[in-house]
């Protein structure tokens, strides 16, 4: 039974402790000063207030003697807080660039069961037949906008350390500057279709190496030329872009991956 009792006076203590601190983190400024008063008035004219006052001078006070288990403690803790903050950042950070990458304008068309490009196949034949659905928007000639898009992922050098990270190189059909009306040239030009020319994000100028305008790398044993860098602002900053065909011809692959269409 007093295990009992001790035990729920433990939680009772946690909850309690629990609760203060989601109600210290929600006060305004001016409650933080009002409880800060009282804490104040608290310690200076009742007896428990100047023992725990005692009591932390005592502490204080005490701290020479144990310097460096304190101070092993304080690093410690803070070293916890800064990893947590770390991750809690990258990953509200990487949610607020996917939110920003799609809209309620554009639709990816995968095959049925699909849960990413990666394992989506959609062959050739299947184009004409989305083409015709009457959801898609069509230019000024009546051509639906509709980009059918491969997915390839490559080995470029770190800018960092030099060492080899992977990236999305990805093949997009020649409406794909409609349909993906976001994506900005801010330096050089757009590839040409047919020829092995390169247009990088931002992100990934910035992230690898030989990403600047005229550079040659080499991928799928083929020279490529980058000829532009472009803005998104969203997850395509980070990908490499070029013709479809063009990719497809260098990586042999007979389907695509995806279409992306203007609805």
């Amino acid at each position: 039974m007093n295990k009992l009792k001790k035990w729920l006076g433990n939680a009772v203590t946690v909850l309690l402790l629990a609760v203060g601190l989601a109600v210290w983190i929600g006060l305004p400024w001016i409650g933080v000063l009002v409880i800060a008063v009282l804490v104040g008035l608290w310690l200076a004219l009742t007896r428990s207030g100047r023992l725990a006052l005692a009591a932390t001078r005592i502490g204080i006070a005490s701290l020479p003697q144990r310097w460096g288990a304190s101070s092993v403690i304080v690093v410690g803790i803070a070293g916890v807080v800064g990893v947590l903050v770390a991750m809690l950042a990258m990953g509200e950070g990487f949610q607020a660039t996917l939110n920003n990458t799609g809209d309620d304008t554009t639709a990816i068309v995968l095959r049925g069961g699909s849960q990413a490009e990666t394992n989506s196949v959609i062959t050739r034949e299947q184009v004409p037949t989305l083409s015709t659905l009457p959801g898609i928007t069509r230019d000024a000639q009546g051509r639906p906008l509709l980009s059918p898009e491969l997915s390839q992922v490559v080995n470029l050098v770190s800018r960092a350390d030099g060492t080899d990270v992977n990236a999305q190189f990805r093949g997009v059909g020649p409406q794909a500057w409609a349909v993906h009306d976001k994506v900005k040239i801010v330096e050089g030009r757009r590839f040409a279709a047919g020829l092995r020319e390169i247009v990088v994000g931002q992100g990934a100028k910035s992230q690898f190496r030989d990403m600047d305008v005229g550079k040659t790398l080499t991928l799928g044993n083929q020279t490529w030329t980058v000829v532009g860098v472009f803005a998104t602002g969203d997850a395509h900053d980070s990908e490499l872009w070029t013709d479809a065909d063009t990719l497809a011809t260098t990586y042999q692959r007979s389907a695509w991956q995806s279409i992306s269409v203007r609805t």
